[in-house]
């Protein structure tokens, strides 16, 4: 029987640049019953040398080889031959708290959960900070008491989180026991596995804390790959839609909310007018169809504007659809750039009040020290009067009356 408690898979290409860091932080865990599987997918640069070295100097790193396929087929073929009792499946770029997976697994142990999810901190790369992010665990959307299992909320389950797999521990029993694989495509490919996961789960538990420190502004980040293959991610959801719905997991409502939003944002971020062309056509005759995306009643969509862009992709053409989307992405821009004014302007109020107050304690301060300093004058100068000659026979005469009368009382 395997000792280890997880299996950290990571599928890597071309990752030299980040790859010691993701390493070092997975191998320093606080956690140490842990396998590191590293699958290789087909690396062309410094990669292969580097994995080879830290498998020569740490038992628990295992190395496999393959063609280029993807980070699905590379997650699989690391799934494969896991032997942890969890599993992880974490990215070469990005890197992990110390605790991460100590966390991760004690909650897993503690719940007996399938899944657990955790909240995710980004790295810029540009500015060289980490800063916490809230977009990665909808706290609104999650039960009171933990675990949860899916029929809790089934309005809100896949939009709890997102579609990410690493920031999620799954039983491997579990995961096995539905017999749920990555899809082997150059992007979209988690979406199938994680929405399966989740939605078909018995038990779902969650972490608070920031484990995964995620990297972000970088040149080769998934949505440049929008641009060569616009339609995989939207494929992928509908056979998504279609494996949920085989397997009486499909909680319609939600999914609607989480497919339309993430249309919106596919939709913006497409970066050229052939591709944008592509999936808008796609989407108006055969894709919102296969994911039987309809205009809904008032207050079914939990975004308004999201509700509106799906009537202008039912009835638009491409050139319509663009100039109303960018005149509406304009006005969410102009709003939120009022609201940020809004907050800035009341941040300088607080900070002016904050200023004042801070002069206000200052001169407090200064007349507690002012009062200090009279009262260790005083005590300076009572203690100069003590030790002083007229204060000790003073002290003389005024104790003969005091021993008289004690004398006569005593006879």
């Amino acid at each position: 029987m395997s000792t280890n408690k997880v299996s950290v898979i990571v599928p890597i290409y071309n990752a030299s640049r980040y790859l010691r860091t993701c390493l070092d932080s997975i191998l320093c865990q606080t956690l140490t019953e842990f396998e590191l599987i590293c699958v290789d997918d087909g690396s062309t640069d410094d990669t292969p040398s580097i994995l080879k070295e830290y498998e020569a100097k740490d038992s628990r790193v295992r190395v496999i080889t393959q063609q280029n396929q993807f980070a699905g087929a590379a997650r699989n073929a690391g799934k494969a031959i896991a032997t942890g009792e969890y599993l992880v499946f974490w990215d070469s770029d990005d890197f992990f708290k110390p605790q991460a997976l100590e966390i991760l697994y004690s909650k897993c142990k503690a719940d007996d959960a399938d899944v657990c999810i955790c909240a995710v901190s980004h790295y810029f790369e540009d500015l060289q900070k980490t800063l916490p992010s809230a977009g990665y665990i909808k706290k609104s959307y999650v039960p009171k008491e933990l675990p949860f299992a899916p029929d809790d909320v089934p309005d809100y389950i896949l939009n709890i989180t997102t579609a990410h797999p690493w920031n999620k521990m799954f039983r491997r029993a579990y995961i096995e026991s539905i017999a749920l694989d990555f899809q082997a495509t150059r992007n979209g490919n988690d979406i199938f596995f994680v929405i399966n996961a989740i939605a078909r789960a018995s038990r779902i538990t969650v972490v608070n804390k920031p484990l995964i420190c995620y990297r972000v502004n970088q040149a080769d980040s998934l949505f440049g790959t929008l641009t060569t293959s616009p339609l995989t991610p939207i494929n992928n959801w509908i056979a998504t839609r279609e494996s949920l719905i085989a397997h009486d997991a499909y909680p319609k409502h939600s999914f609607d909310n989480k497919i339309l939003g993430t249309l919106v944002y596919f939709l913006h971020n497409i970066q050229n007018w052939s591709a944008f062309e592509e999936t808008f056509r796609f989407l108006q005759t055969e894709g919102l169809k296969k994911l039987d995306l309809t205009v809904q009643p008032e207050g079914y969509y939990y975004s308004a504007a999201n509700a509106d862009c799906l009537k202008h992709m039912l009835s638009d053409s491409p050139n319509d659809f663009l100039v109303y989307f960018s005149n509406l992405t304009y006005h969410q821009h102009t709003e939120l750039n009022g609201k940020y004014q809004s907050l800035n302007n009341r941040q300088k109020k607080v900070k002016k009040q904050y200023t004042l107050q801070e002069k206000s304690l200052d001169s407090l301060r200064q007349a507690l020290e002012d009062s200090e300093q009279a009262l260790e004058y005083e005590r300076k100068q009572n203690k100069d009067l003590k030790n002083s000659r007229a204060y000790r026979i003073g002290r003389f005469f005024t104790c003969i009356p005091e021993k008289l009368r004690k004398l006569f009382y005593r006879h």
